[in-house]
């Protein structure tokens, strides 16, 4: 799950968005499918939400404790980090995003964001893209 997703699941920048991140938790939480969460993208997370939409350190700890505390959610921590400077900034320039290609990659995940320009990248890197 990139950056992006959270962000539009958390605030009101895009309705449309907001639903498809909603729905995709949702079915998480329901056994669907599970959603990878990086500490990479959690950190992002809290920098973009902080930063860019002012919301309070507080309100942020709290959603996002509640975020990777839901059934069908995994949190990561590990990086592989030869892969992931292999393909940053070279192929992906955004370091969250790299991470989480490598990731996807080596594991066989699809990735849900609503960048473009990150979905033409994976494709391009034989990734499956939601959305």
């Amino acid at each position: 799950m990139d950056t992006n997703v959270i962000v539009s699941f958390l605030t009101n920048r895009s309705a449309a968005q907001q639903r498809q991140a909603r729905t995709l938790l949702i079915d998480s939480a329901n056994g669907i499918h599970r959603s990878l969460l990086l500490q990479a993208v959690v950190t992002e997370a809290v920098y973009v939400l902080a930063r860019l939409y002012g919301m309070e350190a507080r309100r942020i700890a709290v959603v996002l404790q509640d975020l990777m505390g839901m059934p069908g959610v995994t949190v990561l921590n590990d990086v592989p980090w030869t892969e992931t400077f292999a393909v940053w900034p070279r192929e992906i320039d955004d370091f969250a995003d790299a991470i989480l290609a490598v990731i996807a990659q080596q594991n066989g995940f699809a990735v849900a964001t609503f960048d473009k320009k990150l979905a033409r990248t994976l494709h391009a890197m034989n990734i499956p893209v939601l959305w």
